[in-house]
């Protein structure tokens, strides 16, 4: 029983804990900065539609993931109850393109770095929870930004690997040119 709801606790925990943090901190001394989760999220959207050119295997639920958690991240930077769906959305986004990264030749040499930044990211995710609920939020503000500092490195990732499968097609249209 606590397998089939686990996912739902750790949404939960961490909806408590963002939403908590938006209500009572100012808007002026929030532990990031709502830019860079703009600047985060409008990456996260243009990595996706730069994957799907390149015939990356994120159709489905990853796509879906990527997306909605860029979408959080844009929210997020206006408006600060929307970080929980960014926290969250990219980690399972990447969990779930490992296996399909790794069954295409084109793109195994990226599957690797992704699973190694999907663990950092999900440690995060479980430090925030450890920090939410025993925790009493010590250090709260720091977790937060290693978080999101391992989910900008798993786009960076992502980010490294479409160039690389893309690179060879890039050429050849600009000599085309």
């Amino acid at each position: 029983m606590v397998q089939r709801f686990s996912p739902l606790v750790v949404v939960a925990c961490l909806a408590y804990v963002v939403i908590d943090l938006a209500l009572t901190e100012d808007w002026t001394d929030r532990a990031i900065a709502p830019g860079t989760l703009v600047v985060m999220g409008v990456a996260a959207l243009a990595l996706t539609a730069g994957m799907r050119a390149a015939d990356a295997p994120v159709r489905g639920l990853p796509q879906r993931l990527l997306l909605g958690s860029g979408a959080a991240l844009v929210a997020a930077g206006l408006v600060p109850h929307a970080e929980v769906a960014a926290l969250v959305g990219l980690p399972a986004a990447a969990a779930l393109l490992v296996p399909r990264l790794a069954g295409q030749e084109r793109w195994q040499a990226v599957a690797r770095p992704v699973e190694w930044m999907t663990l950092v990211a999900g440690f995060g995710l479980l430090a925030m929870t450890y920090v939410a609920l025993p925790g009493d939020r010590v250090m709260l503000g720091l977790v937060e930004r290693l978080l999101l500092v391992a989910e900008a490195g798993l786009l960076a990732v992502l980010a490294a690997g479409l160039a690389q499968v893309a690179w060879p097609q890039m050429t050849r249209f600009l000599s085309i040119s």
